[in-house]
């Protein structure tokens, strides 16, 4: 490349990066950080969000290969829980209640419904379907219960105790974060 392209190239990329990556820029060029994928992948293993979806991931991981002899995973774990500690919810009380997405939700307990591990019943007072936990679910739950303990283990062994503070202390903020912007 001649220096008066290189030089149109680099005006180029300087009007179209973000200020943040024009310090690496030149370097980049040159070679120095190695491909662009090379860059990217480095970029991606410092940002919190992939850091925290690699821990949800490995964490998840060791819950499901530990419930996969009962058919479940962890989220389905959870859901039986919680459905046998409140009763019958709908849909969107248990994605409020568990912190995950709508669909998320409808998917898993459609798995649990065709398992024959919940009911379904119309709600007198909202008309909404509700869901509710079976005789089958109950066993599967108290069945599911030690592999589950196990896991637990595993996971807090993995995390470390103060690994383990961490991540209640970071729970209470967003928890409370959350109920602060509902009021």
């Amino acid at each position: 490349m001649t220096k008066s392209k290189r030089y149109r190239s680099n005006r180029l990329l300087e009007s179209t990066l973000p200020a943040v990556a024009k310090s690496a820029q030149p370097k980049l060029l040159a070679g120095a950080f190695g491909t662009r994928n090379q860059v990217a992948q480095a970029r991606a293993e410092e940002s919190e969000a992939c850091k925290i979806l690699a821990l949800a991931q490995t964490i998840s991981r060791i819950y499901d290969r530990s419930l996969a002899s009962m058919g479940l995973r962890i989220s389905q774990f959870a859901i039986l829980a919680v459905l046998n500690k409140s009763g019958p919810l709908s849909t969107a009380d248990l994605s409020r209640i568990m912190g995950v997405s709508g669909p998320s939700a409808i998917r898993n307990l459609g798995i649990l419904h065709r398992q024959g591990l919940l009911s379904t019943a119309s709600s007198e007072r909202t008309g909404h379907r509700t869901f509710l936990i079976t005789k089958n679910g109950l066993l599967a739950l108290s069945l599911s219960y030690p592999l589950w303990r196990n896991a637990q283990q595993s996971a807090t062994r993995l995390l470390g105790r103060d690994g383990c503070r961490a991540l209640e202390f970071v729970m209470q903020r967003l928890r409370s974060e959350s109920h602060a912007r509902r009021e």
